[in-house]
């Protein structure tokens, strides 16, 4: 789970660790990174769509999203393949 406090939003700090995570999931011959989060979470799915998670592998939970019941999106973002270095 990533969460950042709000004092600490929007310095960068989500953004950087996605860049390397990505480096990191790429160097190791990862083709995609998923995640889930909560369909109601707008502030949150602009992050992730902006970060590159486009990609919907599929919606889980109830239909509507109610107090008492919640819906997930699974996104991927897709990475390269590790460039090779001589």
């Amino acid at each position: 789970m990533l969460v950042l406090h709000p004092n600490v939003q929007k310095n960068s700090y989500g953004s950087e660790f996605i860049q390397n995570l990505s480096k990191i999931a790429q160097a190791a011959h990862y083709h995609a990174i998923w995640l889930d989060i909560y369909l109601k979470n707008w502030p949150a799915l602009h992050f992730w769509i902006k970060s590159g998670f486009t990609t919907i592998i599929e919606m889980d939970g109830e239909p509507q999203h109610t107090v008492t019941s919640h819906a997930t999106l699974v996104l991927a973002k897709n990475l390269p393949p590790p460039q090779n270095r001589v």
